[in-house]
């Protein structure tokens, strides 16, 4: 018997994966929560396979999981998630889940991820692979950075303006402007703020450097 916690601040989504899993492991037990307060409520050591969603009320998905995994290792948690966004994705990829699975694709995957997560490797249904390698192909670009654009990126992220920027470098803020917007091209943003979260999730300072 698999001891289930099924977390998602939609009913239909959980009395869907419910149905789903049930189907699959008909000896099934089945906790379920519609928010990370709920969640905190009914999580134990007996429970075997955690299916959560990224966004819920009262806590913040990479923490929760991450409290999870620290009281419960022997617990596997499966993130399932309509947010597949590059960026995203490789935030959570340090959060210990063991299982990626959107809520767009098909509901065999959520079947395969649980059969999948007893194994060492990270599991992740068709669509988080596609991310997986795209954000890959990305950190290659983030990583080729030149060493006046790293030296630009550091400061933009200690919140300097471009003029103090100038100042600092002693160069023209036309010249740190087009580094700018090179570095926007290479992190596929459109603003800095854009670029302060990308930075902030795919490396460090020490990194950068």
């Amino acid at each position: 018997m698999i001891n289930f916690l099924i977390a998602d601040d939609h009913p239909l989504i959980v009395k869907s994966v419910s149905d789903l899993i049930l189907d699959a492991f008909p000896k099934s037990k089945i906790q379920t929560a519609n928010n990370w307060k709920e969640v905190r409520g009914v999580i134990n050591k007996c429970v075997d396979v955690c299916i959560l969603d990224l966004e819920m009320p009262y806590g913040k998905a990479e923490e929760e999981i991450a409290k999870i995994k620290k009281k419960y290792p022997e617990s596997k948690c499966i993130l399932l998630t309509n947010h597949t966004q590059s960026w995203i994705f490789q935030g959570l990829l340090n959060s210990k889940i063991d299982a990626f699975v959107s809520k767009i694709s098909d509901p065999k995957y959520i079947i395969d991820a649980i059969n999948f997560v007893n194994k060492k490797d990270i599991y992740m249904c068709p669509e988080f692979k596609r991310v997986y390698s795209n954000t890959e192909t990305k950190l290659i670009g983030f990583n080729e950075l030149t060493k006046r654009e790293k030296e630009v990126l550091l400061l933009i992220l200690e919140a300097k303006s471009t003029k103090e920027i100038a100042e600092v470098l002693s160069i023209s803020v036309n010249t740190i402007e087009t580094h700018r917007k090179n570095l926007f091209l290479k992190f596929d943003v459109k603003n800095v703020v854009g670029l302060v979260n990308k930075a902030a999730v795919y490396g460090n300072t020490e990194r950068i450097i």
